[in-house]
């Protein structure tokens, strides 16, 4: 049973490396494949969706009565179940402090990505001053974000709006 746990997680997980490892966009084959900022929030907020599913499922009786036979039974899945357990853990914590700090970006960007903004929205020094504070937050907290190629994606997705 916690084979196949694993083997439904372990993809899940690997998610993050792809899009450490490589950026998305023509010839990038990792990272995030979305058009513009809005996008690649609904993406983290989807994973945390997913991520906290999985963690839910793990705190049910069901699921905690076959963890306890086998660290009972000290099995070779249990061992294995404890690093994807731990890394689980890990991706969670991150995906949901990105989305706290996209989610002070997606209020900035919000007036921007209406089907007809503003000018004054558009023109606001304010609106900009927070885009940019936001995206500073983003790229110091989140170690995704702190690569040279992470962080000229993510300010030619929001030049895209």
């Amino acid at each position: 049973m916690c084979q196949q746990w694993i083997k439904v997680i372990e993809p899940l997980l690997k998610e993050h490396v792809a899009i450490v490892a490589q950026p998305a966009g023509p010839g990038g084959g990792g990272g995030v494949d979305v058009q513009g900022p809005m996008e690649e929030i609904d993406w983290w907020k989807n994973r945390l969706l997913r991520l906290e599913h999985i963690s839910k499922q793990m705190l049910t009786p069901a699921c905690r009565h076959v963890l306890q036979v086998n660290a009972h039974a000290h099995t070779k899945a249990m061992r294995k179940w404890k690093g994807v357990e731990i890394r689980l853990h890990d991706a969670l914590q991150h995906t949901q402090e990105t989305v706290a700090l996209l989610a002070a970006l997606e209020t900035q960007l919000l007036p921007l990505c209406a089907p007809r903004p503003r000018m004054q929205d558009v023109a606001n020094c304010e609106t900009v001053k927070g885009i940019v504070h936001a995206l500073q937050q983003l790229c110091l907290h989140v170690r995704v974000y702190q690569t040279e190629a992470m962080i000229n994606q993510v300010l030619s997705r929001v030049s895209y709006i």
